[in-house]
């Protein structure tokens, strides 16, 4: 399950 991680990665980059 690395979907999560690539989202909170990509969340975390987009929020900036």
């Amino acid at each position: 399950m690395e979907s999560v991680r690539d989202w909170v990665s990509k969340n975390k980059l987009a929020s900036i």
